[in-house]
């Protein structure tokens, strides 16, 4: 199991994870990104979305991948609990890393 962190930037604004994750596998980080990118767009107005990503770093601070909002929104809009947070109405913000 490896610590990461998962920043957002649009290259001008900066939403910096601070606490990390633990991941078991690697499978897993977009799932971790995908969950950050709506935690993010749920906390903060973000009306243009083709600019914001996620940067995923590991424990030594590496840069392992950067995926773009758009493909992580499409993969979060799958999940059964996303649908269904989203189909209740029960929106609740948590900063990135909460």
């Amino acid at each position: 199991m490896c610590a990461y962190r998962f920043h957002c930037t649009n290259g001008t604004d900066l939403v910096v994870d601070e606490t990390g994750h633990m991941i078991e596998l690697e499978s897993d980080l977009s799932d971790r990104a995908a969950d950050v990118a709506l935690e993010v767009l749920l906390r903060f107005p973000i009306t243009d979305l083709s600019a914001w990503l996620v940067t995923v770093q590991d424990g030594d601070g590496r840069q392992v991948d950067v995926i773009g909002f758009d493909e992580l929104l499409d993969l979060a809009c799958r999940k059964p609990r996303v649908l269904a947070t989203f189909g209740h109405g029960q929106q609740e913000a948590h900063a990135p890393g909460a």
